[in-house]
């Protein structure tokens, strides 16, 4: 083959292949391995509730709530930690109070996470503004306490704002090391776990990233 004729076909697919091989393995270096585990049944469990419809059984949601539940307690199970995490290295230390973490009911878990999604802001850093008086607070946790009745009485609430998807792949697994990957990385790493099934712009991602990162960043000041 002379110099700048194309390659031929079966050596295109090599290189690709070994490209595809170098980016898993540098995602995989700078990930924690439960992260996969966590992805995939982020992926199957928001496909799953988007298969029962826009007005799905309560039951059924339920069943999908409890097994990802189930399947989340497993996967921490599986690697545990020699070291325990420092406060705020996940999305979740973050966002939701110890006694919603640690509560066996959706009750506070589901007000806290539509407190954070409706307001960037943390319930149980609200409820402390309201008891110092803070009207702007309470607003937002009356606010809240509307959402909470509205989801009780099987009635819709009014979507929160931005792209809601990515970011609560983001919220969701932040603390594994997505926080860490570059952008193309980040775009690899979306194409194979996100439910929307789309090829993802590495550039798109990098600012969602920034976003969600600015988000818990206030959160925690």
């Amino acid at each position: 083959m002379k110099k700048g004729d194309p390659k031929p076909a079966a050596a295109r697919v090599s290189e690709l292949k070994r490209r595809v091989e170098q980016r898993q393995e540098a995602i995989v270096a700078k990930c924690h391995p439960a992260l996969f585990d966590l992805a995939q049944l982020w992926k199957e469990s928001i496909r799953a509730l988007h298969s029962l419809g826009p007005q799905p059984p309560v039951e059924l949601v339920a069943e999908i709530d409890a097994r990802f539940e189930r399947r989340c307690e497993e996967i921490l199970l599986k690697y545990p930690g020699n070291v325990p995490p420092s406060a705020n290295t996940f999305a979740a230390q973050i966002v939701f109070s110890h006694e919603a973490l640690e509560s066996k009911t959706d009750h506070r878990g589901v007000a806290e996470w539509i407190h954070f999604e409706r307001h960037r802001t943390p319930l149980k850093v609200d409820l402390e503004k309201r008891a110092a008086k803070d009207y702007k607070a309470s607003r937002r946790l009356l606010r809240t306490a509307g959402d909470w009745e509205a989801r009780r009485c099987n009635r819709k609430i009014q979507p929160f704002k931005g792209e809601l998807q990515h970011r609560n792949l983001f919220e969701t697994l932040w603390g594994f090391g997505l926080e860490s990957l570059t952008p193309e990385e980040l775009a690899f790493f979306f194409d194979e776990y996100c439910p929307c099934a789309k090829v993802h712009d590495p550039d798109a991602l990098k600012k969602s990233r920034n976003r969600v990162r600015s988000f818990l960043q206030k959160a925690i000041k």
